[in-house]
């Protein structure tokens, strides 16, 4: 399959919180079952980020989001605030041109480095 990176939608916060909330489930499988309970980004801050174009979306060929990159300015920087892909379409790697958008937009802000956190021992 096909994907592309588009800046994401308001009417896809539902969407993309339902992603998250399954791209989170890996974290119980490997000792994280805390992280696999929070609840998602709420719908209000995804739209702000959205509006702020901070927001990215992996879509199939039919254009339905499956995966998304949030980003947000931190201490000068581009902190990746959440990357999630549903597990119905892991190992695509969409987290590359995730990635790839969110560099780019770093880079027409002025940032000079994108930046994230993630655990060592998830694969």
């Amino acid at each position: 399959m096909t994907y592309r990176i588009r800046p994401a939608r308001a009417s896809e916060a539902k969407a993309l919180r339902e992603i998250e909330r399954a791209a989170g489930q890996a974290f119980a499988s490997v000792g994280y079952p805390e992280v696999a309970q929070h609840e998602p980004t709420s719908a209000a801050s995804l739209r702000d980020a959205i509006t702020d174009g901070a927001l990215f979306a992996a879509v199939t060929p039919s254009d339905d989001p499956v995966g998304f990159l949030l980003c947000t300015e931190v201490d000068g920087d581009l902190y990746v605030q959440e990357l999630a892909v549903h597990p119905d379409h892991a190992g695509h790697r969409l987290a590359v041109p995730l990635l790839a958008a969110a560099e780019t937009l770093a880079r027409s802000l002025g940032l000079p480095a994108l930046c994230l956190t993630t655990f060592r021992s998830v694969p």
